[in-house]
C-alpha cells in the first residue's frame, strides 16, 4: 500500500496507521478470535515504494514504538520532496507509528488486524499449529505481516494467493448480498448495469454493501469500474453476451440459482475453509468497520 492520502501537498507518514479515516490496528474481527494481536514493539518498513509524482514519492510505510512522548512520524512534502519530523496527524489524528504495521499488502492490499489475522488462521502458521493445515505453515503473518511481500516465500504467487483468499472470504462469501446470484443476474442482463461493480467496490473497500452502511468513502470507485470494463472488453464479453430476448408475456426471473456455498464453489476440496474457532473475548472493535479494507 502506498501513501496516497494528502492534504495541501503534505502526506502524513502516520498514514501507515490507516488512510481514508481508517485505523487498521483497530479493525478487529467482530465474529471470531482470528484478529492478530497488536504488538507496540513491532518494527518494520514496507518493501513497496510508489513511483511517479513528477519523480518524487512519499517514503514507504513503516512502524516502530515511540521512543519518547515527542517522537513524531512527521510528514512528507510533495513540493520539496523532503520529510519533516514536525507533529502532523493523519485523518484519524495519529502522529506516531506505534503498532501501525497493518497497511495493505498483496494483490488486493489485505490490511487490518482482522483480515491479516484471517489469512494467518486459514493459510499461515496458525492453520498449521492448530489444525495441521496451511499453504504457508512456516509464516506467521501476525508476527510478520510484511512476509506477504518480503519473505523468502513472499513471491508473486503468494501475493496473488493472498488476494484470491480475501476475494473468496470477503466478497464471494459476504452474507448480506449473494455474490453468485448477482453475478449471474449481471451477466443475464448483458453486463450493462454499473450497480454490480459498485456494490462489489463497496464491500471490498468498506466491508458492507448498502450506500449508508458506513461513514467511509468508497475509494477509487471510478478507476475500479473502468478497470473492470477494460477487462470485460479484452475478453469480448460485452459483445458476445447479449441481454436475453423476452417475449411480451415473459418476465425476467428473480429466483435465486440453486448453487452451493460460494466458497465451496470456488476453492478446490483441499482449500475449503475450515470453520472458525469458538469466539473469544476480543478487543473493542471499530463499530463502523465490521471488516476491513
Amino acid at each position: 500500500e502506498f501513501n496516497v492520502d494528502e492534504v495541501a501537498g503534505r502526506y502524513a507518514l502516520s498514514n501507515g496507521c490507516g488512510q481514508n479515516s481508517r485505523s487498521y490496528q483497530d479493525e478487529t474481527c467482530t465474529d471470531s478470535d482470528m484478529s492478530c494481536p497488536v504488538d507496540a514493539n513491532m518494527e518494520m518498513v514496507s518493501s513497496g515504494y510508489a513511483s511517479g509524482m513528477a519523480g518524487r514519492a512519499p517514503p514507504p510505510f513503516s512502524c516502530r514504538p515511540k521512543a519518547h512522548s515527542n517522537d513524531y512520524a512527521g510528514y512528507w512534502d510533495s513540493r520539496t520532496g523532503a520529510s519533516s519530523e514536525t507533529a502532523y496527524s493523519n485523518a484519524r489524528g495519529r502522529t506516531d507509528l506505534e503498532g501501525c504495521c497493518w497497511w495493505g499488502r498483496g494483490a488486493l492490499l489485505t490490511r487490518g488486524v482482522c483480515n491479516i489475522g484471517k489469512l494467518n488462521y486459514y493459510l499461515g502458521k496458525r492453520a498449521h499449529t492448530e489444525r495441521g493445515e496451511g499453504k504457508f505453515p512456516n509464516i506467521d503473518f501476525c508476527a510478520n505481516p510484511e512476509a506477504i511481500c518480503a519473505s523468502e516465500e513472499g513471491t508473486e504467487e503468494m501475493r496473488w494467493i493472498t488476494g484470491f483468499f480475501e476475494w473468496v472470504e470477503r466478497i464471494q462469501s459476504y452474507p448480506d448480498w449473494d455474490y453468485i446470484y448477482n453475478l449471474q443476474t449481471f451477466v443475464d442482463q448483458g453486463m450493462k448495469d454499473d450497480s454490480f461493480i459498485d456494490t462489489v467496490s463497496s464491500i471490498l473497500t468498506r466491508g458492507c454493501h448498502s450506500p449508508d452502511c458506513s461513514y467511509l468513502e468508497v475509494t477509487m470507485r471510478e478507476e475500479r469500474k473502468e478497470n473492470f470494463k477494460t477487462v470485460l472488453g479484452i475478453f469480448g464479453l460485452p459483445e458476445i453476451t447479449k441481454p436475453p430476448t423476452l417475449s411480451s408475456t415473459q418476465k425476467p426471473s428473480t429466483q435465486k440459482p440453486l448453487t452451493s456455498s460460494p466458497v465451496k464453489s470456488i476453492l478446490p476440496p483441499t482449500m475449503l475453509l475450515p470453520p472458525p474457532a469458538p469466539s473469544m473475548t476480543l478487543s473493542q472493535p471499530n463499530p463502523s468497520m465490521p471488516l476491513s479494507q
